[in-house]
């Protein structure tokens, strides 16, 4: 997991790039109150998190649906920082699940770096739409960058 913020800061990199060159509902992914975390289960959230991100850009069509998705993402944003506290509120996990973590993350990225990029050219196409997916995408990593102590923290070594 320690390179979810260097990867997430990639693809909001390429995503900001595309925006230069060519110039969804905030579902809770939670676990249930009783349900103690763990570095799986927050884990796993997250991927739902990422999941909810790739679709609000591929949402973005127009400047409308564009300023939609920037609040969709925003939100995301701060699900994601709520997410990194529970998660640095754990004990560190043994390096077997800090790898185990790190797999399961990788797939997923490696799984939605497609859909961001062919998201991200289908906005491409329209200036003001572009502008607002970037803003909303720099903001976005500016606030995986706050959360980066913590996700490192559950990568291996």
């Amino acid at each position: 997991m320690k390179t979810i913020v260097t990867k997430l800061s990639v693809v909001a990199a390429t995503a900001i790039a595309l925006m230069i060159t060519s110039c969804g509902d905030n579902n809770s992914a939670s676990s249930a109150p009783d349900t103690p975390d763990t570095p799986d289960s927050l884990t796993d959230e997250l991927l739902v998190k990422m999941d909810q991100l790739v679709e609000a850009i591929a949402s973005a069509k127009d400047k409308e649906s564009a300023e939609k998705a920037a609040e969709t993402i925003d939100a995301i944003g701060d699900d994601f920082s709520a997410i990194a506290q529970r998660l640095g509120a754990l004990d560190e996990p043994s390096e077997d699940v800090k790898k185990q973590l790190d797999e399961k993350m990788n797939k997923a990225m490696e799984a939605n770096q497609d859909k961001m990029m062919a998201a991200m050219q289908a906005i491409s196409s329209n200036q003001d739409g572009m502008a607002i997916i970037g803003q909303a995408m720099q903001a976005f990593g500016d606030k995986m960058k706050d959360s980066e102590a913590i996700f490192k923290k559950f990568g291996a070594k």
